[in-house]
């Protein structure tokens, strides 16, 4: 099924944002620029690595793509979601944003606050490019800010009242 569906451009993301998925949709991304085909991503996803989160945003950037979340798009997913140029949600999917977070791995002290703030920096520069790709205006980018920090859902109603999809779907042919 995976294959009739890349011949249509369309890309299922599903799962924790990890190495093996961001190859896998690296991949599929490529091959839909090398193909001339238009790519959506569909995400359903609790979230995962900021890093490689980050390549697959750049990607999507880079290439112009769409994304639609089908059932849930948390963490990092949900700025993958919101790097798409039209941006999609299923009417009962949810959307979350968090301040950064990360696993300290089992290092000194001194890495892990270096490594925390290394996830912070790039998790700050992955919110300011979500704002300016769903055009908020300063007063909604600073509301958007103050609510990622607190930890926020958005339903499908809300996310797009919000700009961060750009449509409800009722139905789609995928």
């Amino acid at each position: 099924m995976s294959d009739l569906l890349l011949k249509k451009g369309k890309i299922l993301l599903f799962g924790e944002i990890n190495e093996e998925i961001t190859q896998d949709v690296y991949e599929k991304l490529c091959h839909c620029e090398i193909e001339d085909l238009h790519p959506t991503i569909y995400i359903c996803s609790d979230g995962g690595d900021v890093e490689c989160g980050a390549a697959i945003v750049d990607k999507i950037t880079e290439l112009g793509a769409d994304t639609c979340v089908i059932g849930k798009a948390y963490s990092i997913s949900a700025i993958i979601l919101a790097a798409g140029v039209n941006r999609y949600s299923y009417p009962n999917s949810c959307v979350m944003f968090h301040s950064c977070s990360y696993g300290g791995v089992e290092d000194s002290h001194e890495n892990n606050m270096a490594y925390g703030a290394f996830c912070e920096t790039t998790y700050t520069n992955l919110l300011k490019t979500v704002c300016v790709n769903c055009e908020m205006s300063t007063r909604q980018i600073s509301i958007f800010i103050k609510k990622v920090k607190e930890g926020t859902w958005f339903t499908a109603k809300e996310a797009k009242k919000s700009k961060i999809i750009t449509e409800i779907y009722e139905g789609i042919n995928a």
